[in-house]
């Protein structure tokens, strides 16, 4: 299990060792710099039609994952904690034109939907139709998982919109432990 730095707590007496001393630094430069991912999606999804978000979002391309929680190769809908704590989210989904239904996401932890992060919007008629995920914060453990789930009520399947301001996206940032 990888565990957030601390610093050395120091006893009465103790004599400071470079080791120990070292623990402060190490755990600020954690805080300094902590673990974020986001991921930008470049290859179009095509989502069944549906009344709930159940499907995570696959995302084969990273601006950044300063952990490595994700792959790019397998599980591509997962972001893995590597650290426990407290997370935030963001991201948002995009789909091709379509005037019929309505589109939503939701953040997922373990395969279950997280309450207070549904968002679902009626289809725009003149373009495609982006859904803001809701900013949202949940505690992960490692190895627990996240991700950005979509899913659409056009009638037939429908693809997620990937053109450049499009680009269905998922951020994670720790927060705390």
């Amino acid at each position: 299990m990888t565990a957030t730095p601390v610093p050395h707590v120091f006893i009465a007496g103790e004599v400071a060792t470079a080791a120990n001393v070292n623990t402060f630094g190490t755990a600020i430069n954690f805080l300094k710099t902590p673990p974020i991912f986001e991921a930008n999606q470049t290859v179009a999804q095509s989502f069944a039609t549906g009344s709930a978000p159940t499907t995570g979002l696959t995302f084969t391309t990273e601006v950044v994952d300063s952990a490595n929680g994700h792959s790019t190769s397998t599980n591509t809908s997962r972001y893995t904690a590597v650290y426990p704590g407290w997370y935030e989210a963001g991201g948002g989904v995009a789909f091709a034109a379509n005037t019929t239904g309505s589109r939503g996401c939701d953040f997922a932890v373990n395969g279950t939907a997280l309450n207070g992060t549904h968002a679902w919007v009626p289809a725009n008629g003149s373009g495609y139709t982006a859904v803001p995920a809701r900013l949202k914060k949940f505690f992960l453990a490692v190895t627990d998982f996240a991700e950005n789930w979509a899913s659409q009520t056009s009638g037939g399947s429908l693809s997620t919109s990937v053109t450049s301001i499009e680009q269905p996206s998922f951020s994670l940032k720790w927060i705390s432990d």
